[in-house]
């Protein structure tokens, strides 16, 4: 993701108002689907190290264009952690989306996209080996510390427009 390059050359080129949501996913669950089931990266470890760079990435881009920020969406579910729990994430997408309501975009919603199996956290070693966790639990922390700064974004951005 290049923020810069997105509202610097694109949004401003086309003369238009541009914002952005930030989706995300539990930390754990793209290494394992990206190292573990699809073998993007050659382990682990260079999984972690790759998406870590790139949740820093993020963290300074959030920052430069924070007045920017529509939402942060846990897009699976996967956890209680999503800024609306229970669902009402999706809603967020549906009415960005222009649509009418949450059951319209719901059903359509459905049609297209199967979640994946909720994450069993008893693999954990299986997905990251414990000589391997602290560069995890790195990850963790920056993935938690660009959560926390989009939500208090999108509420400082709700707030302003109340």
């Amino acid at each position: 993701p290049n923020l810069d390059v997105w509202y610097n050359t694109i949004c401003e080129r086309a003369q238009v108002d541009c914002s952005h949501v930030y989706l995300y996913r539990n930390p754990y669950e793209i290494i394992k689907s990206t190292s573990v089931k699809r073998h993007l990266n050659e382990d682990a470890l260079m999984g972690i190290h790759v998406y870590t760079t790139l949740l820093h990435v993020l963290f300074s881009q959030l920052l430069q264009h924070g007045d920017r920020t529509l939402g942060c969406i846990n897009f699976f579910d996967s956890d209680a952690s999503g800024v609306l729990q229970g669902g009402r994430d999706r809603s967020v997408i549906g009415k960005l989306l222009d649509y009418d309501g949450d059951d319209e975009f719901q059903k359509y919603y459905d049609s297209i996209f199967h979640p994946p199996a909720p994450f069993d956290w008893s693999t954990t070693d299986e997905v990251v080996p414990p000589h391997q966790r602290q560069y995890m639990e790195s990850m963790v922390r920056i993935h938690d510390q660009v959560v926390k700064l989009c939500r208090q974004q999108q509420r400082d951005r709700h707030n302003s427009i109340s």
